[in-house]
């Protein structure tokens, strides 16, 4: 009636199944229908957490869903501690497609410090830090947070770049060393080629 063709407005945690799947197809976003179950899941997560879920919240939903590796452990959780000398206790949390988890636990002078170094046992490989920066996805005080870091593995000099998107920076921060780190590992196992970017990784919990 007042010449609006479509309905741009955010949705929230009562939108349904339809309402999201339309968003989806006016951000001219590309998914298979198999995903839609498991899109839409995780934007109930999302909406459970905001009052309103803006497009740049989907767009990075949907970045995040398409490139995730599923093979191997991934990030489910993590811990942090204060002691006494005030350095900090992590334990960081890894699971795998069949349920398998595994705690990695260390110290550190900061929280990032400490999450880096409990991935770093996990992985147990030739790996130094380059680059971390944080940037936000979206606006407001409950927007998702993008970390972006570089690490070279120091066996063959190959530079990698992963970034990981979660409300915690410092979650986004674990799951962006955790996915750079599962590069250098297939690398070393000659599962891939040297300069490889992997971008805009989600948090599965």
């Amino acid at each position: 009636m007042v010449g609006v063709k479509s309905n741009s407005l955010p949705l929230g945690k009562l939108s349904g199944r339809h309402a999201f799947v339309e968003k989806l197809k006016e951000l001219s976003l590309d998914f298979e229908e198999s995903e839609i179950n498991e899109l839409f899941a995780k934007f109930k997560v999302l909406a459970d957490k905001k009052n309103e879920v803006t497009d740049a919240d989907i767009r990075a939903l949907i970045a995040g869903t398409t490139v995730e590796n599923p093979e191997g452990f991934h990030f489910n959780d993590l811990q942090l501690t204060t002691n006494d000398d005030h350095t900090i206790t992590a334990d960081v949390q890894l699971i795998n497609g069949d349920g398998e988890t595994v705690n990695c636990v260390a110290e550190g002078k900061g929280s990032v410090e400490a999450i880096f170094n409990a991935i770093d046992q996990f992985f147990n490989q030739s790996v130094q830090l380059l680059a971390y920066n944080i940037e936000a996805v979206t606006d407001g005080i409950d927007s998702q947070a993008r970390v972006l870091v570089a690490v070279e593995n120091t066996d063959t000099d190959t530079i990698f770049n992963s970034s990981g998107i979660d409300f915690d920076v410092l979650k986004a921060s674990a799951i962006a060393y955790i996915h750079a780190n599962t590069f250098v590992q297939k690398e070393n196992a000659g599962e891939i080629g040297h300069q490889v970017s992997y971008r805009d990784l989600p948090a599965n919990n």
